[in-house]
């Protein structure tokens, strides 16, 4: 049957834009390639559906978004150089926009290409797509639609990411909205906040995060028979681990899809640029084997000429079992063949039978068939389907044993892996159904063996407020308990210390004691004036403070005792206080006024701080001093009395 020739093909689109070939058809537009004849250049010419482009308010908001993204400039983001509107047959007004040509496929179709994508290469390509979202979200650009589909792959491994398609899933959403509360986005990397408001920075961290998931396990963490169902799974359902499906997969990139993903959007990193740090931290840390290894996924066949649409929800395509069942017919079936060739034979027989024969005939029929049914169903209960097997009781035992017991007695194990806190490594701790159950041969009985303690990554959380910190460590599956201490360098309420050093690999189980600064610790410094400084010291450095040693001259303290000190009361551990030692008087070197007029001598004396008494001799009627009671050049107490004796 010949296929309908598209239209579009050969069309000039405002005097510029020749379309050569239908790359893509989705639910909102039909992807070409085409030739930009004014640059000479290939590009991708992106036609929206006239049904969309028909609505103003379509148009309009299509415009708007189309600036946006026109202004976005990064190496990982698909370049917008031009949109528009133009005339065909069918509509007055046809949008399109014209973005850069990727000759490489989108990550849908890679990722349906190779099943599955090694730890390391998923790790590289979201950091990649998140660097691309935060340079939007900086710019105030919201994608809503982050997914495989959007993701479009280019060089020669098809490493690098670009994204493409900002702004235009809130275009088509104003379009089709017809009442508030219309929920936008592909449903599998739909975000629980944003059924109830609208997206954010953080919805489109989700979806990248659900995205890593599916770019290292082969599928999305949550899947369901609707829509509805699986919105419902995002709200409520615990976000599946990783390791769980392959135990090699270190606990750290568990870790940060738990954080991409969480619950509350508040927990999430605020924009893509934190979110990208993230994931290069986790990327610089991983072993470079593991980053190597991927999780081993049956390659889907998939078109990339057939987009899956973008409307709403996400058409996925499932691996089937790789359980080969038997084809052969049983035993029961083959014998009711018989039956039926008998009672044919039967009818062939009886045209003319006499009354006895036919008796017989009957008779031989009917015991032949009894004995056939019976043979049928003693094989079908004892060694067919419908024979029911007693489970046996392998819990606690040896996953490779346990293995083997439920080989043996025709049923067919399958082996998970959990985390378990008390069954020890390799050891199974339950099965499903468990014991006791009666089951058909060859029905599957799930094992679920125990991976020992989780273990997880101590993060590093000094310097952190004590919030962040704890936020952090029950992040990481961590329990924080929190201890305190006062600082001097640290500010009240941020961590000084953690009992389990950072980056250390430790059981989940682990408590980690978190010190909390409470600030500089005050101290009572008491009044040590007039004691001794050697006591007024210890009494000080016991109370915790720094003494600092000043002399001074004091008529009225003793010397070694404490004049002074420059504070007391309530200080911080750590401060100084000055004590103020004295001295004892000041000694003064007595002048010598030998031979001096009596005024002059008293006046010199006086100045120099001593007390002058005058005794005469003969009356005193030269004026002149004869001698003096304390030497001159001796050393002498301020206020010392000196007796001066005068002819």
């Amino acid at each position: 049957m010949n296929s309908v020739p598209d239209p579009m093909l050969g069309t000039l689109i405002d005097g510029r834009y020749l379309i050569r070939a239908r790359l893509a058809r989705g639910g909102m537009a039909t992807v070409y390639k085409g030739t930009d004849q004014r640059l000479d250049r290939d590009v991708a010419v992106k036609i929206i559906h006239p049904h969309l482009a028909d609505q103003d308010e379509f148009v309009r908001r299509f415009h708007r978004e189309a600036l946006a993204a026109a202004k976005l400039s990064h190496p990982n983001v698909v370049s917008v150089y031009d949109e528009g509107t133009f005339e065909t047959e069918n509509s007055p007004t046809t949008a399109y926009l014209v973005m850069e040509y990727i000759a490489g496929p989108d990550l849908r179709t890679e990722l349906g290409r190779r099943g599955s994508l090694p730890l390391g290469t998923a790790l590289e390509i979201v950091a990649q797509v998140l660097s691309a979202l935060g340079t939007a979200h900086r710019a105030g650009l919201i994608h809503r639609d982050v997914k495989p589909e959007n993701v479009m792959m280019v060089g020669g491994d098809n490493s690098a990411a670009k994204v493409t398609d900002f702004g235009l899933s809130r275009a088509v959403a104003a379009a089709r909205s017809t009442s508030a509360g219309t929920v936008l986005g592909t449903v599998a990397y739909l975000a629980p906040e944003v059924l109830e408001k609208e997206a954010t920075s953080r919805s489109d961290i989700y979806a990248a995060g659900i995205m890593l998931y599916e770019l290292i396990a082969g599928d999305v963490p949550f899947t369901a028979d609707t829509p509805i169902a699986v919105a419902y799974k995002h709200v409520n359902d615990p976000m599946p681990r990783l390791s769980t499906i392959a135990p090699w997969v270190p606990s750290s990139v568990d870790s940060l899809i738990g954080i991409l993903t969480a619950k509350d959007p508040e927990h999430r990193p605020a924009d893509g640029i934190e979110a990208r740090d993230r994931v290069q931290t986790v990327l610089k840390d991983l072993d470079a084997i593991v980053a190597k290894r991927r999780i081993a996924v049956t390659p889907t066949a998939f078109d990339p000429a057939e987009k899956r649409p973008d409307d709403g929800m996400t058409t996925r395509a499932f691996t089937p079992s790789h359980r080969t069942a038997r084809l052969t017919a049983p035993p029961e079936r083959r014998l009711s063949s018989k039956g039926h060739e008998l009672a044919i034979l039967r009818s062939g027989s009886n045209k003319n039978p006499s009354s006895t024969a036919s008796k017989v005939w009957r008779w031989l029929i009917t015991i032949i068939l009894v004995a056939a049914t019976a043979a049928g169903a003693f094989w079908y209960f004892t060694a067919g389907p419908g024979m029911r097997i007693a489970l046996p009781d392998v819990t606690g035992r040896d996953a490779e044993a346990a293995v083997s017991i439920i080989d043996s007695v025709g049923l067919s194990p399958d082996v998970r892996y959990e985390y378990s806190d008390d069954v020890p490594e390799g050891r199974v701790i339950s099965t499903d159904p468990s014991v006791p159950a009666d089951l058909s041969r060859d029905e599957t009985v799930v094992l679920t063996v125990s991976q020992g303690i989780e273990q997880v990554i101590v993060p590093a959380v000094v310097g952190l407020p004590q919030e962040t910190a704890e936020y952090q460590l029950r992040e990481a599956r961590l329990e924080p308990e929190i201890a305190e201490a006062y600082s001097d360098v640290v500010p009240p309420g941020s961590v000084i210390s953690q009992s389990v050093a950072p980056n250390t690999e430790t059981d989940h189980s682990t408590v980690v004691v978190v010190t909390v600064s409470l600030g500089r610790e005050p101290v009572q410094v008491i009044d040590v004036r007039g004691l001794a400084f050697s006591e007024a010291e210890e009494l000080l450095r016991d109370a915790g403070v720094t003494v600092e040693r000043d002399d001074a001259y004091s008529d009225t303290v003793p010397e070694g005792d404490i004049v002074s000190q420059s504070a007391s009361g309530t200080l911080y551990r750590g401060d100084t206080v000055t004590l103020t030692v004295s001295l004892g008087p000041e000694l003064i070197e007595v002048p010598d006024v030998f031979g001096w007029q009596r005024d002059e001598a008293t006046r010199v004396l006086d100045d120099a701080g001593f007390v002058v008494e005058i005794e005469t001799f003969l009356g005193g009627v030269f004026g002149t001093v004869r001698d003096q009671s304390v030497p001159a050049g001796e050393l002498a107490p301020k206020g010392t009395v000196i007796v001066l004796t005068v002819l």
